[in-house]
């Protein structure tokens, strides 16, 4: 997405992905993130999509050690129910566990956006604002992070109204997509919350 919707992110090396992976001194195996995937859904890309959890091997069919999960803006987006959002985030998890069964977990909750909690007057946003679902659906990936024995890396603490507004933008580079700053920021707690426990 970054080349895209990114006002300062054009390139991989200031991704949070990437960014953490220089900081923990890991070995990215695969990286199987879409643009636009909600993690409900019937497409192809939607998380919830046997497809997807084989996309976790590399080449030669091994597992990575972790699986770090950022997944449910678009869910947030769609206006995906509290319910079928938990629905579909355990069978994610269930089928991400059978293909890659000795690999741990690393669930990140949604980051905050302008989009989608009602704050954007902007035209191209009408339809995205759903006030109040995306602290519902981090109440579920809370309670699936206990139940999956998976860390839990609170990033949507990180920004927030007061960092971000839509005519004021920081770690957000367009209400909804972290800026270089947004992606320094989440790869920094990410790597705290990782060294922490491993």
């Amino acid at each position: 997405y970054y080349s895209i919707y990114s006002t300062s992110v054009k390139e991989a090396e200031k991704t949070w992905w990437r960014l953490l992976q220089h900081k923990i001194g890991a070995e990215l195996i695969t990286n199987a993130s879409y643009s636009t995937s909600p993690v409900c859904g019937t497409s192809t890309i939607c998380g919830v999509n046997p497809v997807r959890s084989k996309q976790l091997l590399n080449t030669y069919g091994e597992a990575p050690d972790l699986i770090i999960i950022m997944m449910g803006a678009n869910d947030v987006v769609n206006g995906f129910t509290p319910e079928k959002f938990e629905e579909e985030y355990r069978l994610m998890l269930d089928r991400m566990k059978e293909t890659c069964p000795n690999s741990e977990f690393v669930i990140c909750n949604i980051l905050y956006n302008t989009c989608t909690e009602g704050q954007n007057p902007d035209k191209r946003y009408e339809g995205y604002s759903h006030p109040g679902l995306r602290a519902k659906l981090n109440d579920v990936i809370a309670k699936i992070a206990v139940d999956y024995d998976a860390l839990l890396v609170d990033v949507s603490s990180l920004i927030d109204e007061s960092t971000d507004t839509p005519n004021n933008w920081y770690y957000l580079g367009d209400n909804m997509h972290p800026s270089d700053k947004g992606m320094e920021l989440i790869a920094e707690e990410l790597a705290k919350k990782i060294l922490e426990k491993y």
